[in-house]
C-alpha cells in the first residue's frame, strides 16, 4: 500500500508505529496539512529510511501520488477540510480527532465520505487497551446495569502542547462544534 502523511501534529505516532509492523505499505511522501505547520516530527519518526518525497503542498502530493491511504494528523481546525480532499482523491483515510470543528463541515465530510466509498477511520489508539476493552466487555455483558450517562477526560498541560492548541479561535471553534452534543 502507498500511504502518505499529511501532517505531523496530534497522535502520528499510531499510524507509522503501524506502518512499520507491515513490509507491504510504504510511505512515499510527507506534507504539511495547515499553514505553518512544521513536519519535522514525522520525518525524525519515520528516520533516514523515509524513501519518499517531501512535499509542501498536500493536495499536490494526493494527484501525484494518488496513494491508497492519507494519514491525517494536521492542526484540528483543518482536519476536516484535508480529510474532504484526501477523500475526494480516492483515499482511504487515518485521521486525528476531531472530524470536524463545525457542524457545516462535519457535514459536508459525511456527504464528501458516504460519496467516496473509502473508509475513514479516527486516531482512538487506546479503545483497545486492556482496561478499557474489559469495561465495555462488563458493560456490554450487562454487569452493571443500563448506563444513562458516562462523562470523560482527558487533559494535557497546555505547557506541552504545540502553539496551535493556545489559539482562542481554534478552541471556540472545536467547542463550538461540540454543542450538537449537550
Amino acid at each position: 500500500m502507498k500511504i502518505v502523511i499529511i501532517g505531523s501534529s496530534g497522535h502520528i505516532n499510531y499510524a507509522i508505529e503501524g506502518i512499520g509492523l507491515d513490509k507491504e505499505c510504504e510511505v512515499v511522501g510527507v506534507a504539511p496539512g495547515s499553514k505553518g505547520e512544521s513536519i519535522d516530527k514525522v520525518l525524525n519518526m519515520l528516520g533516514e529510511n523515509f524513501k519518499g518525497k517531501v512535499y509542501g503542498d498536500y493536495e499536490v502530493m494526493l494527484e501525484e501520488l494518488s496513494p491508497d491511504v492519507a494519514v491525517v494528523a494536521c492542526h484540528f481546525g483543518d482536519i476536516a477540510k484535508v480529510n474532504i480532499k484526501a477523500l475526494s482523491y480516492g483515499c482511504h483515510v487515518f485521521t486525528e480527532k476531531p472530524l470536524a470543528t463545525t457542524m457545516e463541515d462535519l457535514k459536508a465530510l459525511k456527504r464528501v465520505y458516504y460519496q467516496s466509498g473509502k473508509r475513514l477511520c479516527a486516531m482512538f489508539g487506546i479503545r483497545y487497551k486492556p482496561w478499557f476493552f474489559t469495561a465495555y466487555k462488563f458493560v456490554r455483558e450487562g454487569a452493571i446495569g443500563e448506563i444513562r450517562l458516562i462523562n470523560t477526560q482527558k487533559s494535557y498541560k497546555l505547557g506541552r502542547r504545540d502553539e496551535f492548541y493556545k489559539k482562542e479561535r481554534l478552541m471556540v471553534e472545536l467547542f463550538h462544534g461540540w454543542e450538537f452534543m449537550l
